[in-house]
């Protein structure tokens, strides 16, 4: 068991009990709340992305926020700061859901009227049934959107691999 499996059964878990000579619930949620205490956004994003804890989305959409303000602060084609809200929230839905609206990420578009998927891979994700980051952005909007997209991975993966470190060593 992954220790982001771990995490996900220890937040659900009804039996709080602390042993000190096994791996319990307990010592799972210590270990991730002694990651949360150095690396918060990247904690927030992990609880966001494996629980859909709506309560860390205010928190995630706010470093989002930063990190597109950080990218466009000495660039001359800045977006507006209502653009940039809405493209971070834009980034941040499209991380945490990458899924292609247009087959549900199935990977073919449903028949209509049927529960039967058309042979054909779906034509905008072409059969992959995920969107890159950037899907439908151009220029510097999309480049943004990577930078940001790639700080997002970064955060989660080092969150998860503090945690596998404090969980099993």
């Amino acid at each position: 068991m992954t220790a982001r499996d771990r995490l996900a059964t220890a937040r659900q878990s009804s039996n709080l009990a602390d042993s000190p000579d096994r791996l319990t619930d307990v010592s799972v949620l210590a270990a991730a709340g002694m990651v949360a205490s150095s690396n918060a956004v990247g904690m927030s994003l992990m609880r966001l992305r494996d629980t859909m804890d709506r309560h860390e989305w205010p928190y995630c959409l706010s470093a989002t926020s930063a990190r597109m303000r950080r990218f466009f602060a000495k660039r001359n084609d800045k977006p507006s700061e209502r653009e940039m809200h809405d493209l971070s929230e834009r980034i941040l839905r499209a991380w945490v859901a990458p899924t292609c609206p247009v087959c549900d990420g199935r990977g073919h578009k449903k028949i209509a009227g049927t529960p039967l998927m058309e042979d054909e891979p779906c034509g905008v994700c072409h059969g992959a049934g995920v969107l890159p980051i950037d899907y439908g952005l151009a220029g510097g909007v999309a480049e943004a959107s990577r930078f940001v997209a790639a700080w997002l991975d970064k955060c989660a993966a080092d969150a998860a691999h503090q945690t596998r470190l404090k969980v099993y060593g």
